[in-house]
């Protein structure tokens, strides 16, 4: 009798233990809507920003929307891919649109900007005299809202500061 009451309590521990434990449905796919005003960019440059030989200098930042990094990355590992980047031009059909900023040595800049529909990422690519990739190119996915009942999700407004360091994209950060 012990042993069925043991085997029966076990049982219904097992139940309980796996019965509550089933796989969450994955969550939903986004909507990746055009939205006016959904991007805000806060670049923040060093008074030394773009350093070379001494002196500082403006620089060129591409902001890229993208639908998915694409050749993005691949672009970026050679000297002719970089200044590719830089024309700020649609390489492929991942790119949604781009936008070429001119910033000052010790600026404070907000920029906001549509979000185009189809747009994940944003990708920086910024004209430092060292063209290195890991210097120049930085990207931000943007974030997503999912329902409360998790059967829908939507892109969600983006909010980031770029600081600009003396050679490099110095930090990336959500406000």
């Amino acid at each position: 009798m012990k042993r069925l009451v043991t085997s029966i309590l076990a049982a219904i521990c097992l139940v309980i233990i796996f019965g509550c434990s089933g796989k969450k449905p994955p969550p939903p796919q986004p909507q990746w809507l055009f939205e006016r005003d959904a991007i805000t960019i806060r670049f923040k440059s060093d008074r030394v920003l773009n350093m070379h030989e001494g002196s500082p200098h403006t620089l060129m930042v591409c902001v890229y929307q993208l639908r998915d990094e694409g050749m993005l990355g691949q672009l970026a590992t050679n000297e002719d891919g970089v200044y590719q980047l830089l024309d700020c031009e649609p390489f492929d059909s991942s790119v949604r649109s781009s936008k070429r900023l001119i910033i000052h040595p010790d600026q404070d800049l907000t920029v906001v900007m549509d979000r185009l529909a189809d747009t994940q990422k944003l990708a920086f690519v910024a004209g430092y005299s060292m063209l290195q990739k890991e210097r120049i190119l930085r990207i931000v996915d943007i974030p997503v809202l999912i329902s409360k009942d998790e059967k829908s999700a939507i892109a969600a407004p983006l909010k980031v500061m770029v600081n600009l360091g003396s050679e490099q994209i110095a930090a990336i950060q959500s406000y």
